[in-house]
């Protein structure tokens, strides 16, 4: 029997188990591996007879989605189509990479986020059915909920996981040129409970008036896909990033800065100057109420600045030809970089 698993990789190969035969396949989810290393798909030693397989590329980070069973016989290896999952009357729509595997055919690869609500759908559904380039396939659901339980928890997808799989890389690798120091507590440092990460719970570092990068709500809730420089649960505001599921487009940044006495659909241009250089965004302005307005830009996911800002002691933001915000990145790295991993 041909293996075309293997064009998934050797790694995977090895977890899904490549001494399996065709007698041992069993239409049941499972998992193998461990930690971030895990993988998870809809049957127990089915080799080529895999119809979908999450792969975790790294703790707390995206999972990569492959579909066999929706692959088809013509495609264009590389190009971009849209792959539908049908679940309980519900639609799930991504825009997949086509990825010729040998003998299984054109395939769809496509990415998702520790909170998409595929996951769930795929654990309490029956079956999906999956369109792809004009096939329609059939994908069973059973013991879906209870392996991807185990995925989630491995992938870093919860926070204990997350933080288990800080706690072992740490002490796998341990610095014996540092001194290993304690985190004080929010409690010890005298700060509100607020929370810069949503899945790492870090502590912020508020500036003089009080705001911080930070994920999600400010206080550790929420989701890591929406980035905020400001203070949580106030008007005062910098900036606010996201790339929820609803913005198709990509991300979306809106900055609350000075823009001069332009009306509201006034064309700008937004200047971030980090230590590699000068990025520039075209947008609009906007003005919803007198506490409510500034500029909207769309940036592509994966945008390079997000590591770039991460990467730098500070930066200037501001509309081009109005005075700019100097703003301490170095302070806010755990947040943007957290943001950044999922918005890639």
């Amino acid at each position: 029997m041909k293996r075309n698993i293997v064009t998934l990789g050797a790694g995977v190969l090895a977890l899904l188990g490549a001494t399996g035969t065709a007698q041992a396949y069993t239409a049941q989810w499972s998992v193998t591996g461990a930690y971030t290393d895990i993988v998870a798909a809809d049957c127990r030693d089915c080799e080529e007879d895999t119809g979908i397989l999450f792969a975790c590329t790294g703790n707390g980070q995206a999972a990569e989605i492959t579909v066999n069973a929706a692959a088809s016989e013509r495609g264009q290896d590389g190009a971009f189509a849209p792959v539908t999952f049908h679940i309980d009357g519900r639609r799930y729509t991504y825009d997949a990479k086509t990825v010729e595997f040998g003998m299984i055919g054109f395939t769809p690869v496509f990415q998702i986020s520790y909170d998409d609500p595929l996951t769930e759908a795929l654990q309490s559904g029956r079956k999906a059915t999956v369109t792809f380039n004009g096939q329609r396939s059939t994908i069973g659901l059973k013991g879906s909920r209870s392996a991807l339980n185990v995925f989630k928890a491995h992938c870093g997808w919860t926070t204990e996981g997350y933080s288990q799989n800080l706690e072992r890389v740490a002490a796998q690798n341990p610095d014996p040129n540092q001194q290993q120091v304690n985190q004080p507590t929010q409690q010890q440092s005298g700060l509100p409970p607020y929370s810069q990460t949503v899945l790492a719970q870090n502590p912020p570092t508020p500036d003089a008036d009080g705001l911080f990068w930070y994920t999600g709500d400010g206080f550790g809730g929420g989701s890591p896909k929406a980035l905020r420089y400001a203070l949580p649960e106030t008007d005062a505001a910098v900036l606010s990033a996201s790339c929820e599921q609803y913005d198709v487009n990509g991300v979306l940044l809106e900055t609350y800065l000075w823009f001069g006495d332009m009306p509201a659909g006034a064309s700008v241009t937004l200047e971030i100057t980090h230590a590699q250089g000068t990025s520039r965004y075209q947008g609009t302005t906007f003005i919803e109420s007198e506490e409510y307005a500034g500029s909207r830009f769309t940036m592509p996911k994966g945008d390079p600045v997000w590591r770039a800002i991460a990467a730098s002691a500070q930066i200037s933001i501001g509309i081009q030809g109005e005075n700019a915000a100097q703003l301490s990145s170095a302070s806010g790295s755990a947040a943007i970089n957290e943001f950044a991993g999922l918005c890639g």
